[in-house]
């Protein structure tokens, strides 16, 4: 009898500590910060410390989540391609080829479908997650840049610097079925959907404002002045409010989504550019990019009841962090050395030039002249065969200050 007790308690203790654990998994938050120096930081967003660091092509710069935690998706700016990063083992799979300079990349609510915005080719890749190859490559966009998906999955949006529209997509066919012209000036970088309401928002960096744009009308309803250069764009889990990372400012504006009023202007590091929030609303992390290479480069943590930063986290150089990412997936990875993870080989299997991929080309989207200045990369990169998926190219920048797109 006494043993049986003993089994009992033994249970119920064991019990106790597995039902803790997973509660702990569930409810663990992470968040990803792609750096311009070839790697992806992994911050606990629980005691905000780096805990690891991937190394992930030549020039992370776009990131997407899955729904589920499982994996992350980064664009590789230089060397035209696509990742994805197992969270669980840390393991980077095999880039996938996509178009010129891509930047923006989003994740459909079913993990199904990836969507990348590549600036210097005017297109959008459509990658199949479960064969990790490209389907479908959209065309008529204009020096695309930021990808947002509807809550629902049905729509894409994608910002285009070269033009004054946001383009929408429909994710069943992958064939455009509107856009929004937002301002007589071109230059909507971020965006975002409002998960409470039917309504997206994008950054215009040339009018340092937020446009506000209904989701089933496609226009646009109210435009918020916040700071200058306005990059990075998110959303609280509630849809109560935005945080705009203005990159020219060092500031974040936080914007009531029900007036569409800056409630708070919050200075941060030296040039923000991505921003993120927590999935408990609690705390919204910036990437600040810095906007020369002399200062460090950090990541600021904001408490949103106060909406003071409390703690700033060391990272890379040039961290930007551009789009979706702070999960709420729980890594099971036991690595101690940020540098033993997984990364493509010498002999990885890569993309040829002469892979076809069908294209859809909307016939209800008149193109958009654009004007930009061509440069040749004049970078040395570091084991170029390794990790590009196109051949090094001149690639073009918006003709506009500090001569960059970014």
């Amino acid at each position: 009898m006494k043993n049986n007790k003993k089994l009992y308690s033994a249970i119920f203790v064991l019990f106790t500590f597995l039902f803790s654990f997973t509660a702990s998994v569930a409810t663990a938050q992470t968040a990803y910060i792609t750096s311009d120096d070839g790697h992806v930081y992994v911050i606990d967003t629980a005691s905000d410390t780096v805990t690891s660091k991937m190394p992930v092509g030549n020039d992370p710069y776009g990131i997407a989540i899955t729904p589920d935690g499982s994996k992350v998706y980064v664009t590789d700016f230089k060397n035209n391609c696509l990742y994805g990063i197992d969270t669980a083992t840390h393991t980077v799979s095999d880039p996938v080829r996509v178009g010129k300079t891509p930047i923006g990349v989003a994740v459909t609510p079913n993990g199904k479908k990836v969507y990348v915005a590549s600036y210097d080719d005017n297109t959008i890749s459509v990658i199949d997650t479960a064969t990790n190859t490209v389907t479908s490559k959209i065309t008529g966009v204009n020096k695309p840049v930021g990808v947002a998906i509807s809550p629902d999955g049905t729509k894409a949006c994608v910002t285009n610097v070269g033009s004054t529209s946001v383009y929408i997509i429909d994710t069943s066919t992958d064939i455009f079925v509107g856009k929004v012209q937002e301002s007589i000036n071109p230059g909507a970088y971020g965006i975002a959907f409002n998960p409470d309401r039917s309504e997206i928002y994008t950054t215009d960096r040339r009018t340092n404002s937020v446009s506000v744009i209904n989701g089933e009308s496609y226009n646009v309803i109210a435009t918020v002045p916040v700071g200058k250069d306005p990059h990075g764009i998110a959303v609280s889990p509630n849809g109560k409010k935005l945080y705009v990372a203005n990159y020219g400012s060092n500031t974040v504006s936080v914007i009531d989504t029900a007036s569409n009023n800056v409630t708070a202007t919050v200075p941060v590091g030296n040039g923000p550019f991505g921003v993120g929030v927590t999935p408990d609303g609690k705390s919204v992390y910036v990437a600040n990019r810095g906007t020369d290479n002399t200062q460090i480069k950090t990541v600021s943590v904001i408490d949103t009841s106060t909406n003071t930063v409390i703690n700033t986290v060391t990272v890379g150089t040039n961290p930007k962090a551009f789009g979706v990412f702070i999960s709420t997936y729980l890594s099971s990875s036991t690595s101690t050395s940020p540098e033993t993870t997984s990364t493509p080989t010498e002999t990885a299997s890569y993309p040829t030039e002469t892979s076809s991929t069908p294209t859809a080309t909307p016939t209800n989207i008149t193109n958009i002249n654009t004007y930009y200045v061509s440069y040749s990369n004049l970078m040395g990169f570091q084991s170029q065969e390794k990790y590009n998926c196109f051949s090094i190219h001149p690639y073009s920048y918006l003709g506009e200050k500090n001569g960059s797109t970014e």
